[in-house]
């Protein structure tokens, strides 16, 4: 399958010869108010192929503009509980972008999370047993199951703004890329009351990519979405950008780093919320996200 790309939605201001966007750079305002990140401006940047220089920009975006097109398949490989992974269904089941499947692979017999899927009746949600194997491998078992000709990373312990297909797939579509990621998430660490935006990098979690160019993934337990991704970036160009407010990262004490992974990650932040604006900040959020009652399923042990 050819991808195709047209500039559907981007305003652009020039193009460049090799086809690949040139836009005029803008930065992002402070967070204020009711989340200074929800605004219709994203700051992109094209890494181009091997060889290329980056480029970067800015392009508008309108919600609401392009909210149907190609099926895009959302892969979530699960430890089988219902909880955390039901806040990461229901913000799938939220999302504007209609033509989706989710599809969860799992390699635990019976578990919780099949009963809810059961229970749900959702046509648009497919689940897959399988036999145990490590994460890697159970991602491309996830990828063999897709149906749609694009791909996105949906894990089981993260929330997810309703946009955030459609946001990033007006960016796919738009530009001539292979892949679009996200420069920077929010990383919220609810049992320390932390909230931040992250340092700018490729965030490996907020793929979506047509699943033509995505390379296999190595079978390990760990790190095997890096070592993928980095293969990804090496041989196609991919498009980041910055709206941290599209994916939630959090830190649940069940995740696969140790804590001392997370506290680097919060201080290479771009940007903490302080404790004075912490609670102002997640009640934002909440209106969203599941936020409240995630922490309180945190909180009181419920989780796993």
């Amino acid at each position: 399958m050819a991808l195709v790309r047209r500039p559907c939605v981007a305003q652009t201001r020039y193009t460049v010869r090799n086809h690949h966007w040139l836009i005029a750079m803008s930065g992002l305002p402070p967070v204020a108010g009711r989340l200074g990140w929800l605004m219709a401006i994203a700051v992109s940047t094209i890494r181009l192929a091997p060889a290329k220089s980056p480029q970067s920009g800015a392009y508008s975006f309108e919600a609401g503009e392009r909210v149907s097109g190609p099926l895009i398949s959302c892969l979530m490989v699960t430890r089988g509980g219902k909880l955390p992974a039901a806040f990461a269904l229901d913000c799938f089941r939220r999302q504007s972008w209609r033509n989706r499947e989710l599809v969860i692979v799992c390699d635990v017999a019976d578990s919780a999370i099949e009963a809810l899927v059961a229970s749900l009746g959702d046509p648009t949600i497919r689940y897959v047993e399988a036999a145990p194997a490590s994460l890697g491998e159970l991602r491309n078992i996830s990828v063999a199951h897709a149906r749609g000709d694009f791909l996105c990373q949906w894990d089981d312990d993260d929330l997810y703004d309703a946009g955030r297909l459609e946001f990033m797939m007006a960016a796919l579509l738009s530009h001539d890329v292979a892949a679009v990621f996200l420069k920077r998430w929010l990383i919220w660490w609810p049992a320390r009351r932390q909230l931040a935006v992250s340092g700018s990098r490729t965030w490996e979690g907020s793929m979506l990519v047509g699943r033509d160019v995505l390379p296999a993934y190595p079978a390990q337990a760990l790190a095997e979405d890096n070592i993928t991704i980095a293969r990804l970036c090496s041989m196609h160009a991919t498009l980041l950008i910055d709206r941290p407010s599209l994916y939630c990262y959090i830190v649940h004490g069940a995740n696969s780093y140790e804590n001392a992974h997370f506290e680097t990650m919060v201080s290479w932040a771009s940007e903490v919320i302080s404790a004075d604006r912490y609670d102002a900040q997640i009640a934002a959020l909440a209106s969203s996200l599941p936020m409240t009652d995630y922490a309180s399923h945190l909180a009181d042990g419920t989780a796993w």
